[in-house]
């Protein structure tokens, strides 16, 4: 019984975590294209990140079920994974500048 609710609990965390990256790359892909410079590029990167890091370390931990997390924890997790990933999407910029589907 125990192993049915583990793989129930991994099954729901990877359809939320599935549902996360889709969101994230749905809000990605409207929002950096038309980013007029690298600062509010960054801006919106990290204020983008920090939320979406803490639903993926608070779904992580309840997928374990080992501990309790705060939201203070969740938050201090999610600043570096928010910060580099801005720095690393802000000066990758799009794919293709040049194109007419854009």
């Amino acid at each position: 019984m125990k192993v049915v609710l583990l793989l129930t609990d991994l099954f729901v965390w990877m359809i939320a975590y599935a549902a996360m990256l889709l969101v994230m790359s749905f809000l990605l892909s409207k929002i950096v294209p038309r980013m007029p410079n690298k600062a509010s590029r960054f801006v919106v990167m990290f204020a983008l990140g920090v939320p979406f890091g803490m639903l993926y370390g608070y779904s992580k931990v309840w997928v374990h079920a080992s501990s309790e997390m705060s939201w203070t924890e969740a938050l201090t997790l999610a600043l570096p994974g928010a910060f580099l990933g801005a720095i690393l999407l802000t000066f990758w910029g799009p794919r293709s500048r040049n194109s007419n589907i854009q």
